[in-house]
């Protein structure tokens, strides 16, 4: 089957690939993985994670090096859930990994550069975890990786981007005016 997307999601013709839909995401549970998962990391509001995947999928913190960078969330690809169903109806590290897993091969997603990734957040708003696909945008002297992830917010119609420092930390929290 081969999808398409927006011209600013275009990963090439070797994204569709057979061999590329194959390469599945390994193991539903992993130590690192429930670690992102867990109460600690989502059950508060405001809580969450961006990483990138290995090959494997296996979640890898982001580390930009240099000046950081802006994460951006792209639309289309969201998954949603109360956060008191997501602790209590699935309330073992394993249940909640599979719901991660079986949301990101929904998607279609596999990882292709550095540049992209995936993250979850509790929205203070709703209450809502949302799983999400992102893009990095690595910080640069002239502000273009800012300018550039915010057009990209604005474009995915999204309430806020985040600004990870070199170390792959969250520094700041870019909130865009309502639409």
């Amino acid at each position: 089957m081969t999808t398409t997307h927006p011209a600013s999601l275009q990963r090439g013709p070797h994204y569709d690939s057979p061999a590329r839909q194959r390469r599945p995401l390994h193991r539903l549970y992993s130590t690192e993985l429930a670690n992102l998962l867990n109460e600690h990391t989502l059950g508060q509001p405001d809580g969450g994670f961006t990483v990138t995947l290995t090959d494997d999928g296996k979640p890898e913190r982001y580390v930009p090096g240099g000046r950081g960078a802006y994460v951006v969330a792209i639309s289309g690809h969201e998954y949603r859930v109360p956060a008191s169903v997501f602790f209590s109806k699935f309330s073992d590290d394993e249940s909640r990994c599979i719901v991660f897993r079986t949301w990101l091969d929904r998607t279609g997603w596999r990882p292709t550069t550095l540049t992209e990734g995936v993250g979850a957040w509790h929205d203070p708003d709703t209450g809502d975890i949302t799983f999400d696909l992102v893009r990095f945008f690595p910080d640069t002297e002239d502000g273009l990786g800012h300018d550039s992830a915010e057009a990209f917010a604005k474009l995915h119609q999204q309430k806020a981007y985040a600004e990870l420092d070199e170390a792959g930390e969250l520094a700041d929290v870019w909130t865009l005016p309502a639409r």
